[in-house]
């Protein structure tokens, strides 16, 4: 069992944060976010949470609080004792009852695209950076470097050490 441990973004119930919080793994808010929240994985918002901005990621719960848009790239769901003023643009809708929604909602593949752009825009950052660290990397040898002779497979090594 060799899973690796891919911590996220825990906003606690005592914290106001005003900005961007943005985490390629989960964020989970209980306080208060002004600001855009987005993740490229699941987006928690308890009940105690209140959000004023976009949120943006693949699976939404919300429970608390949210004024602004949320888009959920597969998923998004709106439980009991949420309350959204805003659009919700997603793939597939949850919304259980006694949840306040009061805004449009838009459910087709524009949420599953918007994701696809955002993966494209990401993978040509990743060939830039690793294109740029290999330059780097080829920069860094002496100019004078020549690599040395390769053993043919049919000559045999020689060990200049003997063992008593």
């Amino acid at each position: 069992m060799n899973q690796e441990v891919q911590e996220g973004t825990v906003v606690g119930a005592n914290v106001k944060l005003s900005g961007t919080i943005s985490d390629n793994n989960d964020i989970i808010i209980h306080g208060t976010v002004e600001g855009e929240v987005v993740s490229e994985k699941n987006i928690n918002i308890s009940p105690s949470a209140k959000v004023s901005g976009p949120v943006k990621g693949s699976i939404i719960t919300v429970a608390g609080e949210v004024e602004g848009d949320i888009t959920g790239y597969d998923k998004t769901e709106v439980l009991p004792t949420a309350k959204i003023n805003g659009s919700i643009t997603t793939k597939e809708l949850i919304i259980q009852s006694g949840a306040v929604f009061n805004g449009k909602c838009q459910m087709n593949e524009e949420a599953r695209e918007v994701k696809k752009d955002i993966d494209q825009k990401k993978e040509k950052e990743e060939k830039s950076e690793k294109a740029s660290a290999k330059e780097k990397k080829s920069e860094e040898k002496p100019e004078d470097f020549e690599p040395k002779e390769e053993l043919n497979d049919s000559e045999p090594e020689i060990d200049d050490f003997e063992l008593e």
